[in-house]
């Protein structure tokens, strides 16, 4: 049985990563094309409820190891052709980039899309946004880009798969540049998906001479 596809979504903070997939989750897009789209913070905080009946934050690290184990197994387990991860590989302490994919998450990942904006668009997406704290240093915003996509492509390289980056710099904030967006994410993931099954039919292959 070809299982699915699992492609993480990434970028810093700010750069217009979540409004993009939370538009493409709430659109027929979404459907017509097979995606079904997971945003990871909201999904531990979910199934530490259902597992534990307590909340995220005051969960023991060990709790949260368990959330997270579940949570991985649940995602393969999704009948759906592609999900894609709304998430992070890196948090910023202190004004340092922190790893935080979980190793969980690392194995169960097919591909990496990175996207990526430039450090003054996304101090001003920041800065927009007042429901959020955020630090708006442009230096220490550059770094979280900047490693971002080093930590994606560190994982992926290892495990012998592609990262693709999309600058989301120039795309208006207008449900035109949205759609383009959108648009532009399910192009990048149809080369996943066409990927994913050259592989599958060659392990078919191999199979059947043996």
């Amino acid at each position: 049985m070809k299982k699915n596809t699992i492609i993480h979504i990434g970028g810093a903070r700010g750069v217009g990563k979540t409004t993009l997939l939370r538009s493409l989750s709430d659109s027929s897009l979404a459907t017509d094309s097979g995606f079904v789209v997971l945003h990871m913070s909201d999904y531990l905080k979910d199934l530490s409820l259902f597992v534990y009946e307590r909340p995220w934050s005051l969960l023991s690290e060990q709790d949260r190891q368990v959330v997270r184990v579940k949570a991985a197994e649940r995602i393969q387990g999704l009948p759906a052709n592609t999900i894609l991860l709304d998430s992070h590989c890196v948090d910023m302490k202190d004004g340092q980039p922190v790893k935080i994919i979980p190793a969980e998450f690392e194995r169960i990942i097919d591909g990496y899309i990175v996207i990526t904006a430039s450090p003054q668009v996304v101090r001003d997406r920041r800065l927009k946004d007042i429901r959020k704290i955020r630090d708006n240093d442009l230096t220490s915003i550059g770094t979280e880009i900047e490693y971002e996509l080093l930590v994606a492509t560190e994982i992926a390289s290892a495990r012998g798969q592609r990262v693709e980056v999309m600058d989301n710099t120039f795309l208006p904030e207008t449900s035109e540049g949205i759609e383009q967006g959108i648009m532009r994410i399910i192009e990048i993931v149809k080369k996943f998906e066409e990927r994913g099954q050259g592989e599958y039919e060659n392990r078919l292959h191999n199979i059947e001479r043996c």
